[in-house]
């Protein structure tokens, strides 16, 4: 048997006191809540492999939680508890329909044990990287180096 098998068991449809299949059909139409009409007392299983959405080589920061989740062959929900988010943001993340906070950003390279984002080349991306790796939103870096934002 298969292991991503999705089995049901199906039950017949009841003999009908005038035996016409018209009235058949209506039996079905008006029980359809409390019958399946499929073959008579047969288990039916269907089976397939579920497709794989991974990126070889992932390009934004959902797919490289999303293949680093794979990998690791965790649950969303097991995921989202150790990066102590809910199990839905960690689905917005994957899908790249939303951008996780700073504050979150060490705990999602500390999960994936690498650094998602791009790599810095000049002094101000190297700046950029390393606030964001430590979790510091900028206003609170140019609080902490006495320095306006503004200017």
């Amino acid at each position: 048997m298969v292991e991503n098998a999705a089995c049901i068991n199906v039950v017949a449809l009841p003999k009908t006191d005038s035996g016409s299949p018209r009235r058949a059909q209506y039996e079905i139409a008006t029980h359809s809540q409390r019958f399946i009409a499929f073959l008579p007392y047969k288990k039916l299983c269907l089976s397939g492999v579920k497709p794989q959405h991974v990126p070889l080589e992932p390009k934004t920061l959902g797919e490289h939680l999303r293949k680093r989740r794979w990998e690791g062959k965790w649950l969303q929900k097991e995921v989202a508890l150790r990066l102590g988010v809910n199990q839905w943001t960690l689905i917005g993340w994957e899908s790249d329909r939303t951008v996780p906070s700073v504050r979150m950003v060490p705990k999602i390279i500390a999960f994936l044990g690498y650094d998602p984002f791009s790599k810095a080349v000049t002094l101000g991306e190297r700046i950029v990287a390393k606030r964001r790796s430590l979790g510091i939103a900028r206003k609170r870096l140019a609080w902490t180096c006495l320095v306006y934002e503004n200017l």
